[in-house]
């Protein structure tokens, strides 16, 4: 709307204003809003502004619409995902192998994409928290004694190049 009021906002033969409000609208939250004062104003200019606002409302409709798309089933799928990642990446420290099937895992993952771990009101439930609280940090721990362990090896290797 930057644009629309740097062309559009006060000019010799009325005025435009637009604004977004509370919807009166029960499948809207806000909307944009228009006040218009126009007198012997060319119809051909008329018509740019009527595109413009078009451009407008189609804009704002995709804007406001984004977020809707994380419903809970979304929800869901990406916490399974960040849990299926972190035990990947926990193979990755502790075996040093990197395994995409997740056969033994997969009763856990499909509860919590069937939602299983979500409350009512969107949240997780407290246990599926502290379970990944404790799976954050061990996955912390680890990689903090992985980085100890290659200090300490780069450290050794420069003593032996000293020797």
């Amino acid at each position: 709307m930057t644009s629309f009021h740097d062309r559009y906002q006060a000019f010799e033969n009325g005025a435009i204003h637009l604004y977004v409000d509370e919807s009166q609208r029960e499948d809207l939250d806000t909307e944009i809003f228009l006040d218009v004062n126009l007198t012997h104003y060319p119809l051909r200019d008329y018509k740019n502004i009527w595109s413009d606002l078009n451009t407008i409302v189609k804009e704002y409709g995709k804007i406001t619409q984004r977020n809707k798309k994380k419903d809970e089933a979304h929800l869901n799928k990406h916490a399974l995902h960040l849990i299926r990642l972190y035990l990947m990446c926990l193979d990755i420290l502790e075996k040093q192998e990197i395994n995409t099937y997740r056969g033994a895992d997969l009763p856990l993952l499909m509860s919590i994409r069937n939602g299983e771990y979500m409350l009512d009101d969107g949240t997780f439930r407290p246990e599926f928290l502290k379970w990944w609280m404790n799976l954050k940090s061990v996955w912390t721990m680890q990689r903090n004694i992985l980085h100890c362990l290659k200090s300490q090896i780069t450290s050794g290797l420069k003593i032996l190049q000293w020797k």
